[in-house]
């Protein structure tokens, strides 16, 4: 992953008015003070796990998602344009006074970001969120069907691999590939990814994006 901005120091905390959530609860017009949230991972992960219709202990969660048929993608170090094309909620590390607290990201549009805590949501400017953001980014992504343990970098005699190759053929950017490899790379080449040919989950993540598979979206 590219490497996120250097953050200018966190002085505006910023928000806009925002219609609210598709929830019951409202968004708040002011961002709260990061050390008056909660920070752990029961705090956070539940919410996730919910936009993926999933449920999953919060702890080590990323090690127990698979049976749910998904796998963690982390970011250290986003970009805003990176999190536009992963176009996925997932969770992000603010950073204010030297406090730093994970919030859920679950909406983003070309002014400001939809962040929740608990119970609470808020709406922020880019600008300011962008001036919290550590860059550190998680969030999930659906397995190729009927498929239920951790994909590294798939190969095309693969289960992971096959699916996948399934659907790069059915995308313009890749399917005139003459190999499997081929179509990663070309696929890879047209969205700016590292065009190595490995099948690695930000191929995959991408692919899930491009054929519309059942995912929550954050744009």
């Amino acid at each position: 992953a590219e490497s996120a901005p250097t953050a200018p120091a966190p002085a505006s905390t910023a928000s806009v008015a925002s219609p609210a959530p598709a929830t019951d609860e409202a968004v708040s017009v002011k961002a709260p003070a990061l050390a008056s949230l909660k920070d752990s991972p029961a705090d956070t992960w539940p919410m996730m796990a919910r936009l993926w219709n999933a449920s999953f202990d919060s702890v080590g969660a990323c090690d127990k998602v698979f049976s749910a048929g998904l796998q963690c993608f982390r970011m250290p170090s986003a970009t805003l344009a990176e999190l536009r094309l992963m176009d996925r909620p997932g969770l992000v590390q603010l950073s204010e006074n030297d406090v730093k607290r994970w919030v859920l990201l679950s909406r983003m549009d070309d002014q400001a970001v939809t962040l929740r805590s608990g119970s609470t949501f808020w709406r922020q400017s880019l600008t300011a969120f962008e001036a919290q953001w550590t860059g550190a980014y998680t969030t999930l992504w659906r397995l190729p069907p009927d498929h239920n343990t951790r994909v590294f970098a798939a190969k095309a005699d693969e289960p992971a691999g096959r699916w996948l190759d399934e659907q790069l053929k059915k995308l313009p950017e890749a399917r005139g590939g003459a190999s499997f490899e081929a179509r990663v790379q070309a696929f890879q080449q047209a969205h700016r990814l590292p065009g190595d040919g490995l099948a690695k989950p930000s191929t995959f993540v991408l692919v899930n994006r491009m054929v519309n598979r059942d995912e929550p979206r954050l744009r």
